[in-house]
């Protein structure tokens, strides 16, 4: 075997190594929205099999919609019941004594936690009557996701 090779194999094993019993913190990359309540709720990750996980409403009287999902979260929030839990999934379902709105969530484990927010509208892509602007009077449609939760 050549030098490089050797020394190649030899970080590899220790990289390797290390990595072993190491766990990280839940991460969860992506969720099921728009979602009422009562209905069940997906999230998609990783490290979420031995977590437990919390549910609120985001108020309605916000002034502004929360720009990241690191705002503080309130002490004494009951946690809620987790479906089918493994590593890379769980789901649960969305309180049903709730209105419908902007929910935000909290998987927590020993390592950490995740928080991310349910039926945040996402605007994709606008078209006025003058294509990308419109006149005084004239309409805009606006596409996307979460726009309109009755």
């Amino acid at each position: 075997m050549q030098s490089g090779t050797m020394e190649r194999v030899f970080i590899m094993t220790l990289l390797g190594i290390a990595q072993i019993g190491c766990v990280a913190a839940p991460v969860v990359y992506w969720h099921s929205d728009p979602v009422m309540p009562g209905e069940t709720v997906m999230l998609t990750g990783a490290g979420l099999a031995e977590s437990t996980l919390e549910v609120l409403r985001v108020d309605d009287e916000a002034t502004q919609m929360p720009r990241s999902v690191s705002f503080s979260w309130p002490a004494g929030v009951r946690g809620e019941k987790v479906l089918q839990p493994n590593d890379l999934s769980l789901k649960f379902a969305l309180p049903a004594k709730h209105q419908p709105g902007l929910f935000r969530y909290r998987v927590t484990s020993g390592t950490g936690a995740a928080i991310g927010l349910l039926n945040r509208p996402q605007v994709w892509w606008m078209q006025g009557d003058l294509g990308t602007t419109c006149s005084p009077g004239g309409w805009v449609r606006i596409f996307g996701k979460c726009l309109n939760l009755t």
